[in-house]
């Protein structure tokens, strides 16, 4: 049997996250990047071609993706404008890769501790509630949809 990455037990997911790099005055205790969207999916194998169809199918072709140096990702500069591969020290993998750090730390501790012993059918729909509510609480111009969608909408009951 097979640990860690790539193992049969494990459901393998990819996360993607939109972020920018934070310019002005840093802290020490400052993150690197701003994050705005998260997006987590559930896939069945860790080979280049399922990967190369995930990103062709969830990121535009003008983005930048930020990646460790595995060679499923080699292929993924055919389709965005840049993709910068990296390796990592150990000690620096927190700081490259911060905020896909945090959210997959988050979600395992959610998982495990909420809802221990998930199906693999049922992963899908605990990831799209964790990221929904992760970009919800990104997003900053959430009160001014409220007067949008108040107008908009239309009841059915009458």
């Amino acid at each position: 049997m097979k640990r860690r990455r790539g193992s049969q037990h494990k459901i393998k997911v990819v996360v993607m996250t939109e972020s920018t790099p934070l310019e002005g005055k840093k802290e020490k205790k400052d993150k690197p990047r701003r994050v705005s969207y998260l997006k987590m999916i559930a896939i069945n194998d860790l080979k280049a071609l399922t990967k190369y169809q995930v990103v062709k199918k969830n990121i535009r072709k003008e983005a930048i993706i930020d990646s460790d140096d595995s060679t499923s990702y080699a292929n993924l500069v055919t389709i965005v404008k840049k993709h910068r591969l990296k390796v990592f020290p150990s000690k620096e993998t927190g700081k490259m890769l911060f905020w896909i750090n945090i959210v997959i730390n988050n979600t395992k501790l959610i998982l495990l501790d909420m809802h221990y012993g998930i199906k693999p059918e049922y992963l899908k729909n605990y990831l799209n509630q964790f990221y929904y509510k992760l970009n919800r609480y990104f997003e900053v111009i959430l009160f001014n949809r409220l007067p949008t969608i108040s107008i908009s909408y239309q009841n059915q009951f009458r």
